[in-house]
């Protein structure tokens, strides 16, 4: 068998397998619908849970974070296409053309069966929910955060202000997109050009600021939506 397009080249077992935990960890109210590159979608797990799901469901430590951000793919395919099979064929001829190898019609079939049956599994994950969330994505007007990350750093010397500057700090990374610029664009084809990240530096003080002034802002949108 021919191998197949990147990033949809996990074993079909595999695939089916987080599918599976997907399904049962949004019905369990477990997974953030987030946006990825180019207002597409991406799971949310925490990677404790997802991989301990992972090995009662056997599926193995070393494919399952590529099997998670695969079916986030996958349905980004789908929201993006729903027709996939042209979007197939053209991925399995650029991986043919790629290697510069012979293959014959049967492997491409093959290829393509798998890759189909990939979608089928992955659609029944397309709920309403993840529809508002990725045409919200694709509507929005400003830049969308993709990716939240933090790191405990010591700063211990400053040209400035010398010793006096020493204290343990938190470094935020947020990672921004936009909306993509085409109609068909998906994050495992080409690169995002909108894609850029800021850091800031929070101690406790800013922090506290930060999480009140989120909660506020939770709590307003909770009761709007409710008042809707």
């Amino acid at each position: 068998m021919m191998k197949l397009p990147e990033p949809f080249d996990s074993s079909l077992e595999n695939f089916s397998k987080a599918v599976t935990i997907i399904e049962r960890l949004l019905q369990e109210k477990k997974v953030r619908i987030r946006s990825s590159p180019g207002a597409n979608i991406s799971f949310k797990i925490e990677p404790q849970l997802f991989a301990a799901r992972a090995e009662t469901a056997g599926l193995p430590a070393a494919d399952a974070s590529k099997a998670l951000r695969e079916v986030s793919a996958m349905v980004s395919l789908i929201l993006h296409q729903p027709q996939a099979e042209q979007v197939f064929e053209n991925m399995i001829e650029r991986v043919v053309k790629d290697e510069g190898k012979d293959v014959s019609r049967s492997e491409k079939e093959e290829a393509k069966a798998i890759l189909t049956e990939k979608a089928r599994l992955t659609s029944k994950l397309v709920s309403d929910r993840i529809r508002r969330k990725f045409h919200a994505f694709r509507a929005s007007k400003h830049d969308i955060i993709a990716n939240v990350k933090w790191e405990v750093v010591e700063r211990k010397y400053d040209k400035d202000e010398g010793e006096k500057a020493r204290g343990a700090v938190v470094i935020l990374k947020v990672d921004l997109t936009r909306r993509p610029e085409h109609d068909f664009w998906v994050p495992f084809l080409f690169e995002d050009p909108s894609r850029r990240s800021f850091l800031v530096e929070c101690d406790d003080d800013d922090l506290e600021e930060v999480l009140e002034t989120l909660q506020q802002a939770k709590t307003r949108l909770s009761q709007h939506q409710g008042e809707h």
